[in-house]
């Protein structure tokens, strides 16, 4: 049986460039250790849902995606980039699913 556990939301690495920000992939690895370390998992190698969002009053979901491979090799594609930079302002947030195998493995 497969649990699923919430978190985040996590705030993406960002950078400011001629006053449009942008998500800094250079940032990428320290972004998965700042995840693990907020929910005490291993969010970069699991699978699961993921939900792109932008904070308004509240996170307004922007695009929601599915990972086979584990969020770090399907999060951040170079076509997802260019989508996400298209929206992206200072409170942008992810909230993560993660999936998970009973008796720890």
């Amino acid at each position: 049986m497969i649990e699923f556990k919430v978190a985040g939301p996590f705030a993406l690495p960002i950078y400011k460039k001629k006053r449009v920000l942008h998500i800094d992939d250079k940032r990428f690895f320290d972004f998965w250790e700042e995840c693990e370390a907020e929910s005490g998992i291993d969010i970069a190698s699991r699978s699961g849902c993921y939900i792109f969002g932008l904070r308004r009053r509240n996170i307004i979901p922007y695009y929601v995606g599915k990972t086979w491979k584990g969020f770090q090799n399907e999060v951040f594609k170079p076509y997802q980039l260019t989508r996400y930079n298209k929206v992206i302002n200072d409170h942008v947030w992810i909230l993560a699913e993660v999936r998970q195998m009973i008796g720890g493995r």
